[in-house]
Parts: structure tokens; C-alpha cells; sequence
């Protein structure tokens, strides 16, 4: 036994090193692209304001965006096992900026909610992955590398709307757009330095400091214990309890790139974090050109697994493996919990600068007010994101107390009319924002765990964007129908506290979860 002891193996995790160089190009990406979400009302509000755009259209317009943005994330995953990190970030950006180049010539709000749609579609295929990357990059330092990324887009929130409110004066509504378009260019170059993380993992070495060995066994002993193991990890059940087997099997190379992002030991259940630094991917990169050399039917077959058919169907049936991740009950209260949530605070940051103005203050107003909330923002994601790194910090209970936030600003906001007010208030509400969204990934991997990750944001960020089409025009609606901002703005305060309402069943749910799992364990066993 105290030899098992002696031989336990490390984290090969970088947590540091090119991590940070690739903390710096998410944070890159995100000061850029979701510029186009947030500030929104500042870029078009004259362009809608002269088409005599309703309220409804306009909520169209935008949720359109944010609907084809987070639709993106369920194919995040899938797609960065396709292609790299680099290859679809660095195309998503392109794309994106060359739509936002074309809306600079819209003549209707016809024209322009379908190329600000697309650009949404690409910005979300470039960001979803900056959330999937760090934590194979990360272990300890997740929260420091986090913030650095929350950091880029509250910069960014706070820089923007004088920036483009000083483009739309001096430019007019085409040239501001053109040179937007121009600047998400510079998100290629956050792209390019999303090295694959195996470049760049940690030597596999022991708690006492020795390297550990992996024998290259033959083609029929791994396809034996790849099988082996396969099975394995389709009965282990998901959850933080799960016990690391005895005797460890090599995993072939497409179950390394499946289990780059592990986390701590006590967080990981499918794949421990022992298995995954067993593996010499030398090596196990050296066998695979060695059976490729002496069979030329597998090099034959891994070349026509490029094909872009198959390219499909393997994304597709990705996608859909992942949606299974809802049966969980914890899953579903993430999913549906954020779907109120990120409706209801996006659609306030939309409406906002239109009710200042509207209340008699000017869009430059409006632009100092976003400023506001983009410092307040990246003050409170800075200091969650930090401070989630300590074991005494309560990350579900700060999450919800966010929301909490978000809710009750967003009421309080609606029977304002001193632009004072409507400032203290709104750095409220991005103080809640800050909070909650900063946790949102770190809260996620704590509950559904690192290795689900992919799964969990993809089918949450397929649902948000659904209840965007669902929910977004109706605020618009109401708002033409009632002639008052308020009036929406209660809406969108009682979506939020439907989150907060179905968070504080997250215990129960839990539980359920572990109890279904221990059964099913237990069958198992019987068998």
C-alpha cells in the first residue's frame, strides 16, 4: 500500500506557462466580439431610431444575434475536437467581421438583422471555445486565469461605448461599422495562440518527483484494454464521489484528447487525473505512425474520416450524446435556471439606453451609463473569479446571490427618472452581473463536473438561445403594446427570479441525482 502511495501521480495539467499566453488571447476575443451584444443600442440606436424601427423589431434584431450566438455553443465542443481551437476561432473571427462589414450598408432593418445575425452566428463559434480551453490549461489557478478573461471583456465594456459613440460622430453610422469590423481582425490574433494543450502538459511525474513509465504494449493488448476501458467509463456514473480503479488501463489517443481537461481529483469522475498522466503521448503519437507505416488501410481510413460527411455526422451525433446530459436533475437547473437568467439581464442591457433616452437624457448619456456598469462588472468579476481560487468561498451561494442582484436592480431601475439614480442603480446590477457570470463556468464545473463541461455548456447555450426567439420579441412586444419601458423591465425582473427560485433547488436535485446514481451502481454490482 505505501508503495500505491508512493507511485500516485500528479496533475500534468499546465497551470501556468503558454497557459497564461492563452488566457491572454481569450481575453483578447473577449474584449472584442461581445462588444457587438453589449453595445448594441449605442451602434444602431440611430440606425433604427431613423427607420422608425418598433420595439419588436428591434427586440428581433437583437435577440436574432444573441439566439444564433449561443446556438453555436452546443457545437463548440464537437468542433473543437474536429478542427482545433485555433483553426475555428481564427475562421469564426474572419466571418464575424467581415458580416459586421456588410451591415455597414444596411438601408433596412430587413438587411440588417440578417447579417448582424450572422455576425452573432460566427462571434458565438469564436467565444464559446475561450471557455472550453482554459480549463485544460488550468487547475489551480483557474480563478486567476478567469478573471484575466473576465477582465478583457469588462475592459472592453467600459472602453467601447465612447469609443463608438466618438466613431458615429466624427464617421457616421457606415464608417463607425467599418472600423468595428476592422478591429475584431485583431480576435485572429487571441486565435493564433491556442496551442493543443499535449504541446505544452506537465512531465508525468510521481508525488515523490520520479517519472512515471507507460510499457507500449501491442495493437491487439490496446484494443483489448481500450475496450476495457471503454466500458468502464460508460457505467461509471457521473458525480464527485466516483473511486479511482485500482489498476489504471491506457487510453488510446482519441480518449487523451477527450480527457484533456481534467480537473482536481476530488472534481473528476469518468477519467482520473492518475490515468490521464500515465499516458506518454509521445509515445502513444509514436505507436499510431508506426500502425499507420506497416497498415496502410488505417491511414487509408483515418483520411476519409476527414471528410466533411463524416466530419458532419460525427458533429451531429456529438451533439446529440451531449444533449443526454438533461437527465440529470442539477443539469436542468443550470440549463433552464440560466436560460431566465441571461434573458432577462441581456434584454435589460438592449433596453436600457433606449429608456434613457427616452426619459429625456441623450445617447451619450446612455453610452457613459454602459461605462459604468462595464467597471463595476469587471471590479466584481475580478474579485469572484479570485477569490473562488479559496476552499472557504461559497461559489454557489455567491452565484445566486448575483442573481439576487440582477433582479431586484432590474425592478428598481423601472421607476427611476434621475440619471443619477439610473447610474448607482446600474453599477448595482453590474455588480450582480460581475458576481454571477464570473462564476458561471467555475460553478458549473463544480457541480456537473470538468469532463462534462462541453456537454453541459452546449446544451445550455442551445437552450438559452431557443428562449431568446421564445422570450426576447415578447419584451418587445410588450413594450409596443404598453407604450412604457417599465412595464418590460418587470418582465424581465421576474424572469430572473425564476432563476433564483429554481437554484434553491439545487440541493434537492443533488441529492436525487446521487441517490439514482448509488442505485444504479448497485444494480450494476448485483450483476
Amino acid at each position: 500500500m505505501g508503495n500505491d502511495k508512493d507511485a500516485e501521480l500528479v496533475s500534468r495539467t499546465p497551470d501556468g506557462g503558454w497557459g497564461w499566453m492563452v488566457a491572454l488571447g481569450c481575453a483578447i476575443i473577449l474584449f472584442l466580439l461581445p462588444l457587438l451584444t453589449l453595445c448594441f443600442a449605442i451602434l444602431f440606436s440611430g440606425f433604427l431610431l431613423e427607420y422608425e424601427a418598433s420595439s419588436t423589431t428591434t427586440a428581433w434584431i437583437f435577440n436574432a444575434h444573441t439566439l444564433l450566438w449561443n446556438l453555436m455553443g452546443p457545437f463548440a465542443g464537437p468542433l473543437t475536437k474536429e478542427l482545433g481551437f485555433r483553426k475555428l476561432c481564427m475562421m469564426g473571427a474572419l466571418m464575424a467581421s467581415v458580416c459586421m462589414f456588410v451591415c455597414s450598408f444596411a438601408k433596412s432593418t430587413t438587411y440588417l438583422l440578417v447579417f448582424f445575425s450572422l455576425a452573432g452566428l460566427f462571434g458565438g463559434l469564436t467565444c464559446k471555445p475561450c471557455y472550453l480551453i482554459i480549463p485544460m490549461y488550468f487547475d489551480k489557478r483557474r480563478g486567476m486565469a478567469s478573471a484575466l478573461l473576465m477582465g478583457g471583456m469588462c475592459t472592453g465594456q467600459f472602453v467601447a461605448p465612447p469609443f463608438i459613440r466618438y466613431l458615429l460622430i466624427h464617421y457616421g453610422f457606415t464608417g463607425a461599422t467599418i472600423i468595428v469590423s476592422s478591429c475584431l481582425l485583431n480576435c485572429c490574433v487571441g486565435a493564433s495562440l491556442f496551442h493543443p494543450v499535449e504541446w505544452h502538459l506537465k512531465p508525468a511525474t510521481s508525488s515523490i518527483g520520479k517519472s512515471a513509465s507507460v510499457p507500449i504494449l501491442n495493437e491487439s493488448e490496446v484494443t483489448t484494454r481500450h475496450n476495457e476501458e471503454t466500458k468502464s467509463l460508460m457505467d461509471e456514473k457521473v458525480g464527485n464521489d466516483t473511486k479511482i480503479p485500482e489498476k489504471q488501463m491506457p487510453l488510446t489517443p482519441k480518449a487523451v484528447l477527450r480527457a484533456r481537461g481534467t480537473r482536481r481529483m476530488s472534481e473528476c469522475s469518468n477519467v482520473s487525473s492518475i490515468a490521464i498522466s500515465m499516458v506518454d503521448l509521445s509515445s502513444v503519437a509514436h505507436q499510431v505512425e508506426e500502425d499507420k507505416r506497416h497498415d496502410p488501410k488505417l491511414d487509408a481510413k483515418s483520411s476519409d474520416s476527414s471528410s466533411r460527411p463524416n466530419l458532419v455526422s460525427r458533429v451531429v451525433k456529438s451533439l446529440i450524446s451531449d444533449l443526454g446530459i438533461l437527465r440529470y436533475h442539477r443539469a436542468q437547473i443550470i440549463a433552464f435556471g440560466g436560460l431566465f437568467l441571461i434573458n432577462g439581464y441581456l434584454n435589460f442591457m438592449m433596453v436600457f439606453p433606449f429608456a434613457v433616452q427616452a426619459a429625456g437624457y441623450t445617447l451619450e448619456d446612455a453610452a457613459w451609463c454602459i461605462s459604468i456598469t462595464g467597471v463595476c462588472n469587471f471590479i466584481a468579476r475580478l474579485a469572484s473569479s479570485v477569490l473562488s481560487d479559496y476552499s472557504w468561498f461559497n461559489m454557489k451561494l455567491m452565484y445566486v446571490l448575483g442573481a439576487v442582484i440582477i433582479a431586484a436592480a432590474t425592478g428598481i431601475f423601472s421607476f427611476l427618472t434621475s440619471l443619477v439614480m439610473m447610474k448607482v442603480t446600474l453599477a448595482l446590477w453590474a455588480f450582480g452581473i460581475g458576481i454571477n457570470i464570473s462564476l458561471y463556468p467555475l460553478v458549473m464545473a463544480r457541480i456537473m463536473g470538468v469532463h462534462n463541461m462541453p456537454a453541459i455548456f452546449g446544451t445550455q447555450s442551445l437552450i438559452v438561445g431557443l428562449g431568446y426567439v421564445a422570450l426576447g420579441p415578447l419584451i418587445g412586444y410588450v413594450r409596443d403594446v404598453s407604450g412604457s419601458y417599465s412595464v418590460s423591465m418587470w418582465l424581465m425582473s421576474a424572469e430572473v427570479w425564476v432563476c433564483v427560485i429554481l437554484w434553491c433547488f439545487m440541493p434537492a436535485a443533488i441529492a436525487r441525482d446521487r441517490k439514482r446514481d448509488e442505485q444504479k451502481e448497485e444494480a450494476l454490482n448485483n450483476l
